[in-house]
């Protein structure tokens, strides 16, 4: 899998500019992942509605990177293959009590 490194700089503005579940689709980290990522490197991320309004053309400032952080100041994260098919957990046995509480699909 090919991996790429951020900087924290680079990461903010990634953040800033996709929705976080944007970005975990194209990476292989949830987006919760990539949420403690920014947090863990003091990037300020978006209040609730914040892509709402920018979808309505409605000014929102952005906050500017904190300069005071010591820790590490880049991340890796793998890139998400497009031809690479979803894996789904194997189908329950018949009679199994998991196979009343999910749909398989066939």
């Amino acid at each position: 899998m090919e991996s790429v490194t951020l900087t924290r700089q680079a990461l903010y503005e990634m953040v800033w500019a996709f929705p976080m579940r944007t970005l975990s689709q194209r990476y292989h980290i949830s987006d919760v992942g990539l949420r403690k990522a920014c947090l863990k490197r003091n990037i300020p991320l978006q209040k609730p509605g914040y892509w709402l309004k920018t979808k309505r053309s409605k000014p929102v400032p952005l906050p500017p990177v904190p300069a005071s952080f010591k820790g590490k100041e880049s991340v890796t994260l793998e890139v998400r293959r497009a031809d690479a098919a979803p894996t789904f957990p194997a189908k329950p046995a018949p009679g199994s009590r998991l196979n009343t509480q999910f749909l398989w699909m066939e």
